[in-house]
């Protein structure tokens, strides 16, 4: 068995960490998946199949999989847009508005922080969003 030169070595390091910028997160992050939780307040318009988390960067996001069922004003919503609020111990890391008009898929930002999100269950929440 060769021994790897240095070169070689450094350079099998760098592609390891090349290929870890756009990675599903796994092992560690497990237990965020495991404890992440969907408040839907719109379920009777939109139904969430599936999500899954990625690690971009400094960046963790959800990729959510929904389906409409009817339009969001039949759940009482005044506008098109519905808002998603991301929690982590009742403390508000990110919040936004969402178009749901067709079956489709969003990608919402968990962090953009070092915040050690393994360690408190995540809710991502929907609801309607006020008129603008």
């Amino acid at each position: 068995m060769k021994k790897l030169s240095l070169t070689a070595a450094f350079l099998v390091v760098g592609l390891i960490n090349t290929s870890c910028e756009t990675r599903p997160v796994l092992e560690g992050d497990t237990l965020l998946k495991s404890s992440l939780q969907i408040d839907n307040s719109l379920k009777q318009c939109i139904s969430f199949d599936s999500h899954s988390i990625k690690q971009v960067e400094n960046t963790r996001l959800i990729k959510v999989n929904y389906s409409t069922k009817q339009s969001i004003g039949y759940c009482g919503c005044k506008s098109a847009l519905a808002q998603y609020r991301v929690f982590i111990s009742n403390q508000e890391l990110s919040a936004g508005l969402i178009d749901f008009r067709d079956n489709d898929s969003l990608s919402l930002t968990l962090s953009n922080t070092d915040i050690l999100l393994t360690e408190a269950p995540v809710t991502v929440s929907f609801a309607c969003a006020q008129p603008l």
